[in-house]
This record gives structure tokens, sequence and C-alpha cells, in this order.
């Protein structure tokens, strides 16, 4: 669903975390290291998207920087 929502591709959006977020400004800044280009990358975000960042804050456990935590402690959900 975030991929269709802001364009961006699936392992750009596994490796999200909370800290790319601005949800005062609605958007999400890309780190050069996760862009195809390698440039830093800043996308305006919906208000769709932002509800899907506040709820994955409410799930997400505790102290975890990740959107979508993998199984393994300290990753991102991978493929």
């Amino acid at each position: 669903r975030m991929c269709m929502l802001t364009g961006a591709r699936l392992g750009e959006v596994r490796q999200s975390r909370f800290e790319q977020f601005n949800l005062e400004h609605m958007s999400w800044s890309k780190p050069p290291t996760m862009t195809k280009q390698r440039r830093a990358h800043r996308v305006p975000i919906s208000d769709e998207t932002a509800a899907i960042v506040r709820q994955r804050l409410l799930l997400v456990p505790k102290g975890s920087p990740w959107l979508f935590p993998g199984d393994t402690p300290g990753q991102p959900v991978q493929e």
C-alpha cells in the first residue's frame, strides 16, 4: 500500500524508518543509501500515508526504528 501511495520501490518502503517521516510537513525524506539514484529524495505524503505511519507507531515494538520491523531483531522486514 505504501508503494502505491508514495510511488516508492518496495525496498525503499521495507527500509523506511520513523525518523525519515515528518508528519507536520507531510513529507518522507529518503536518504541517498536508500534510493536507486543514490541521492537524497524528499517525497510529499498524503493524509492516508501519514495515517499509516501513525498507525505503525502504535503497532511497532517500542525502540524499533523501522516502520516495518522484521523477525530478526534490529532489522527491517525482508522480502
